[in-house]
């Protein structure tokens, strides 16, 4: 026997151009290279007693599924599952022949006829039931694929998403059976859902444009237009639909006359917060101290908003789960020793000591002695800081020490004397400490910066009251709210409206 025959009567799987097929090889002709098939199905669908010509050049995949004993009896022939069906046919059909020839007896013996009603009605159910023949049925099997196929995905994410979405279009090829993708767009990629750190204090999208994205109501039964073609809102779940009829004014405060060319930035609710000077600033928060708001106030107002946006950009309560425990986050912290900067930073790592975080401090001194909130806020830290979640770093040197870091504190700037820090002794570690930044993976968020350029590159910047035009290098800005009262504000001849709504840490973007 020649070696081509070994393999006649095996169960085999063979892959050709996109089409499937399975079953048992009946002969092998090697001078026309054609491996005939039998019992054979085609993508799932039985051919019945149909004999398959496969040629070999077109065979990308051939796995051997079974040897001829287990192959018949995995694979019974297709005479015999007709012959078995047609004696099961005669068997039920003999069968319900004596049932109904008892059932004629028992007629003409029974005097009830109530009872014959009955009887013959239980027949009649259980002949329903139980001689119902849906084996043709069952033999067409269901195509998935061509079905998937005819499926539009791209329209129903259109319609739940309300705007045009791009992706691969796929085509049926109806002759093979197969589903292709369109070549000329095989290169197209699209992100859908792209989460960053830095939408944790915003919403998806602004108000403004969340109403002109939703999608609109399809057209009713009896042809009624949709509500975006009527000119009808779509309002959310949330959202006020009693209309006050009064136009909403998304400039809230407003400025001295000589502040009006002053650069402006936006809320995610769409409301406009202009910007002030240094000199301006200062003002409000001289007034702020006639109207009780004292530094501690304000140094434990600033310490408390920045510690909840730290706490949110480190994972929020996810990260702080129980079941976490074995992966605490660590914050570096950088403050110097002569701005109110350098106390806010002190104030968030008491904050966050609290909350189970690795604190590593890093103080840079100058020239200029401590001031007076600093000391006050370092002997505060010392003496209720736990030594297993508080690390107090000497010099530059011990960062090398640190394992991991997650984010990276900066309180380093000053409002009053931006060369202070530059200018002192520690001119070479300031480099030293910009290199060791560029080389960490951790983000920079910088506390309450000048408009002037930072001592640190940050990814996002942290500032209160009202802002000032930032640096390129300030990263994103959020506004923080101290609490300041309208009184305050008008006290420097400011129309103010709170921008903050029901957060006390918002973004703001570039108008």
């Amino acid at each position: 026997m020649s070696n081509k025959n070994n393999f006649v009567g095996y169960l085999v799987s063979i892959e050709s151009k996109n089409i499937f097929f399975q079953g048992v090889i009946n002969s092998i002709d090697t001078k026309n290279s054609i491996i005939q098939l039998k019992n054979c199905f085609q993508n799932g669908i039985n051919l019945g007693a149909k004999l398959v010509d496969v040629k070999t050049n077109e065979i990308e995949n051939i796995e051997i599924l079974a040897d001829p004993i287990k192959a018949a009896s995995l694979l019974k022939p297709i005479n015999e599952i007709e012959k078995s069906k047609e004696s099961k046919e005669i068997d039920q059909s003999s069968v319900q022949n004596n049932i109904s020839n008892n059932n004629r007896n028992r007629s003409k013996i029974s005097p009830n006829r109530h009872q014959k009603n009955q009887h013959n009605g239980n027949y009649q159910n259980s002949q329903d039931c139980f001689n119902s023949h849906n084996e043709d049925s069952l033999e067409e099997e269901f195509d998935f694929e061509k079905n998937l196929a005819l499926f539009d995905k791209n329209a129903f994410y259109e319609k739940m998403e309300g705007h045009p979405r791009q992706s691969k279009n796929l085509t049926f090829n109806e002759s093979t059976n197969s589903i292709k993708k369109n070549p000329s767009e095989d290169s197209t990629f699209v992100r859908y859902h792209q989460i960053s750190v830095d939408n944790l204090f915003s919403s998806v999208s602004r108000q403004h444009k969340q109403s002109e994205n939703r999608n609109s109501l399809s057209i009713g039964v009896n042809g009624q237009p949709s509500s975006k073609e009527s000119g009808a809102k779509n309002y959310r779940f949330d959202e006020m639909i009693l209309d006050t009829g009064e136009p909403i004014n998304f400039r809230q405060i407003q400025l001295p006359n000589q502040y009006l060319n002053c650069k402006n930035y936006v809320t995610d609710e769409g409301f406009i917060v202009p910007c002030i000077d240094l000199s301006l600033k200062e003002a409000l928060i001289n007034q702020s101290y006639k109207y009780g708001f004292n530094k501690q106030r304000q140094i434990e107002c600033m310490g408390r908003c920045c510690a909840e946006m730290c706490l949110q950009l480190l994972g929020g309560s996810i990260r702080f789960l129980p079941k976490n425990n074995h992966q605490k986050p660590s914050i570096l912290v950088f403050a110097n020793n002569f701005s109110i900067q350098g106390v806010y930073a002190l104030c968030t790592s008491r904050l966050l000591s609290i909350r189970s975080v690795k604190i590593y401090l890093l103080i840079m001194k100058s020239n200029e002695e401590d001031s007076e909130e600093f000391r006050n806020e370092l002997n505060f830290l010392k003496s209720n800081f736990d030594a297993a979640s508080f690390s107090i770093l000497k010099d530059i040197n011990d960062l090398n020490k640190i394992k991991s870091i997650d984010l990276i504190l900066c309180g380093l700037d000053s409002f009053v004397d931006e060369s202070s820090l530059q200018n002192s002794k520690n001119q070479a570690n300031i480099q030293n400490l910009k290199k060791f930044v560029q080389t960490c993976k951790a983000n920079v968020l910088s506390i309450d910066p000048s408009n002037k350029e930072n001592v640190l590159q940050s990814k996002w910047c942290l500032t209160s009251i009202l802002p000032m035009q930032m640096s390129k290098n300030s990263g994103r800005v959020y506004l923080c709210d101290m609490g300041f009262t309208k009184q305050i504000f008008e006290s420097v001849n400011i129309k103010y409206q709170s921008p903050f709504g029901a957060k006390f840490v918002i973004p703001l973007h570039d108008d």
